[in-house]
């Protein structure tokens, strides 16, 4: 036969056995509880190694505290359920720390670029306000050479004034300093370069005046003298020199132009005595003078030369003459020079003459030689 059937079974230990297993299933889940709520703890404890607790700290308090409740407050069951929606919590906080890092340090960042600003926008306010002090005190100056020379200090002192943010009374202080040396010096200098420029006048001055006396017609030792005055002038008495020299030039030139016309008389008395006269040369005597030479001759061979001197006095010489034959000539010449000309001949001074001489060819050591003045 078959048959199939059903009834109802109950363990007399029934309730023992399920008392035991509730018992065993509830320290199962605080076990695994605890396993989670460490897990949570080691987050926190990452957190606080790598920094970034500060940056949520009611939050990693609040899941402290929580941990602390399930395991002190709450049964498996109830904790299990709280450690789930904590769980959820704490794996949320990683993030939330690196958001909260990154948004801390993005604030510092445009807090230290705004202080920057801040303290560029400072600077240059400074710098500006030290400008106008700068300007101030170094655009002022009447002296333009001492600033000129000041310019190099100044430089270097703006540099160090600038970078070391020196207040407006050092800066003041410090130009002023500047300013006195660089006017003292320039003082010093200005007289340097007016000596170096009178010093150099006075040698082109001195040059031009020697020049004046080599090519003036001066007694030799007139010139001398006017040449060691020169060198040892200075100044006032240079100018008192050159003065001089002036007179004596325009007296030269003078006295030039009133030879030029005994010369022309002269020339013109000899040529009317019958002489063939020589153009007038002019040449060094033996004091170093110039004078002018007017030699002339007849084709008898009798000679006649007048030195005429600056300083109106004419030396004339007849040479080569039989008997009285000299004197002759002399008379034919010397009263026209008078006569014609308005040559006055004074104070004569015979130097020498030799009255007996008969023959022609003869020639004297000294022929006729005779001084006179001159007075046109």
């Amino acid at each position: 036969m078959s048959a199939i059937h059903e009834r109802q079974w109950a363990l007399v230990r029934e309730r023992e056995i399920r008392e035991e297993a509730h018992k065993q299933r509830l320290k199962e889940i605080k076990n695994q509880t605890e396993f989670f709520l460490k897990k949570y703890e080691s987050i926190l404890n990452e957190l606080a190694e790598d920094g970034l607790e500060q940056y949520i700290p009611k939050e990693c308090d609040h899941v402290r505290n929580e941990i602390n409740r399930i395991r002190n407050n709450m049964d498996a069951l109830e904790g299990r359920e709280v450690s789930r929606i904590l769980g959820n919590f704490v794996r949320t906080l990683p993030h939330q720390a690196r958001e909260q890092h990154r948004i801390a340090e993005e604030y510092q960042r445009l807090i230290q670029e705004e202080a920057k600003l801040e303290a560029e926008r400072q600077v240059k306010k400074i710098q500006k306000e030290r400008e106008i002090i700068w300007q101030q005190v170094t655009s002022n100056w009447q002296n333009k050479l001492a600033r000129n020379l000041a310019f190099k200090k100044l430089y270097e002192l703006k540099q160090q004034a600038f970078s070391e943010n020196w207040d407006g009374q050092q800066i003041t202080e410090a130009v002023d300093k500047i300013k006195q040396e660089s006017e003292q010096q320039a003082i010093e200098n200005e007289k340097n370069f007016i000596n170096a420029v009178r010093g150099e006048n006075e040698q082109k001055q001195k040059g031009e005046l020697l020049k004046i006396i080599k090519t003036t017609n001066l007694p030799k030792a007139q010139s001398t003298q006017l040449q060691q005055k020169i060198e040892q002038a200075s100044g006032e008495n240079l100018t008192k020199i050159a003065q001089e020299i002036d007179l004596v030039h325009d007296e030269i030139i003078e006295n030039e132009d009133i030879r030029k016309e005994m010369v022309k008389a002269v020339y013109q008395a000899l040529k009317q005595a019958g002489f063939n006269v020589l153009n007038p040369i002019k040449q060094k005597n033996e004091n170093g003078e110039e004078i002018v030479l007017v030699q002339a001759a007849r084709p008898t061979g009798n000679q006649a030369k007048f030195r005429i001197n600056l300083n109106g006095s004419v030396r004339y010489e007849f040479d080569n003459y039989k008997g009285q034959h000299c004197k002759e000539d002399m008379q034919k010449v010397l009263p026209k020079l008078s006569e014609i000309y308005g040559v006055n001949l004074s104070k004569e001074r015979v130097i020498w003459e030799n009255p007996d001489d008969t023959k022609m060819d003869a020639k004297p050591i000294n022929p006729i030689q005779t001084n006179k003045n001159i007075k046109n």
